[in-house]
């Protein structure tokens, strides 16, 4: 193991130029896959790695992707990214937003700093702002929930709609009427679920979260409903943001006397891998993550393939996993 290896060492032990050497990192189709190999195992052996900064200066590829989250639900699309990167010997900067455009605007600016390939991030309706700093970056792949963006780039959209009126519906036709959603007012899901509600003739009530001191294992979303049961308010149905915000909710109505779901269904959101295990199980709007990821892969190896491609979307449908906390 040599700290000093250098290019010319690889190339001499491979048995090859070093103009392989620097095409077999680049992934250069010139290079067969077996010397390909040989080359990356020497320069492993050697620990040699090759001067990224030279490299930026010549204007080639940093083989590095800056992904940026603002929720957890981007942990399934960092795995499907990660899956197709790493063969690749691709570098991933992966930073967390809080959903603060202020931390998006410093995070996108390091990654354009970085001259990373490209940039994967969740988009908002709230993230508008950063319309003209967005269209400044290249290879920008999005995936969110929000159906109308102003930006000619790659996407990945995904439709809640169907899911929420799958569930309403399904309220409905066991007699439930008297529906709300805890959470905050602004939120996607709480416009989605109160627009699908109003389809059908019936009135959402909705039981605000914010005013609450935010706690750990959201138990301002348990003290808002039980504040509302304790003034006399009997909803036979809720929806909430979250499978997390939903456990809490059910543990709020059993230590008021209601049991879920006869007297009250419980739907959250996000449908997390512990959800099916609970008791009772979490009935859940799932955003469909798994097949997102794989979209998002799609996109992101198409635009490192073909970087002066035209812009591509994709849509992927949510759906309704029902479980016993729905009834």
């Amino acid at each position: 193991m040599n700290a000093d290896a250098t290019i010319k060492d690889v190339a001499r032990m491979s048995g090859v130029s070093t103009m392989t050497v620097t095409r077999a990192f680049r992934h250069d189709a010139l290079v067969s896959p077996i010397t390909r190999r040989k080359v990356l195992a020497m320069a492993e052996k050697l620990n040699y790695r090759p001067n990224l900064s030279a490299r930026v200066l010549r204007g080639g590829s940093t083989r590095s992707v800056g992904i940026l989250l603002s929720n957890p639900a981007g942990n399934s699309i960092v795995r499907r990214i990660s899956e197709h990167l790493l063969p690749d010997n691709y570098v991933t900067y992966i930073a967390e937003s809080l959903g603060d455009l202020k931390i998006i605007k410093s995070v996108l600016q390091e990654f354009d700093n970085r001259r990373v390939d490209a940039i994967v991030m969740e988009w908002r309706l709230d993230f508008y702002p950063l319309i003209a700093q967005i269209e400044k970056l290249k290879n920008v792949i999005l995936f969110t929930r929000e159906e109308r963006i102003d930006l000619e780039c790659d996407c990945c959209f995904t439709d809640f709609r169907p899911a929420f009126r799958d569930a309403v519906g399904y309220l409905l036709a066991n007699g439930r009427r008297e529906i709300s959603f805890v959470g905050r007012e602004e939120m996607a899901d709480a416009r989605c679920t109160r627009q699908i509600l109003e389809e059908h003739g019936v009135k959402m009530r909705h039981i605000e979260t914010s005013c609450y001191p935010s706690k750990p294992l959201f138990m301002n979303y348990y003290e808002a409903l039980m504040d509302q049961l304790q003034a006399g308010y009997r909803p036979d149905a809720v929806f909430t943001f979250c499978d997390t915000a939903a456990a809490q909710l059910c543990r709020c109505a059993a230590d008021f006397g209601l049991n879920v779901p006869s007297d009250l269904a419980v739907i959250g959101e996000g449908d997390r891998e512990l959800s099916a295990f609970l008791q009772p199980s979490i009935a859940s709007i799932s955003g469909n993550e798994e097949e997102v990821g794989k979209k998002v892969r799609d996109l992101l190896a198409n635009r490192l393939q073909y970087p002066d491609s035209p812009a591509r979307q994709y849509r992927v449908e949510a759906q309704f996993m029902k479980r016993a906390s729905a009834g």
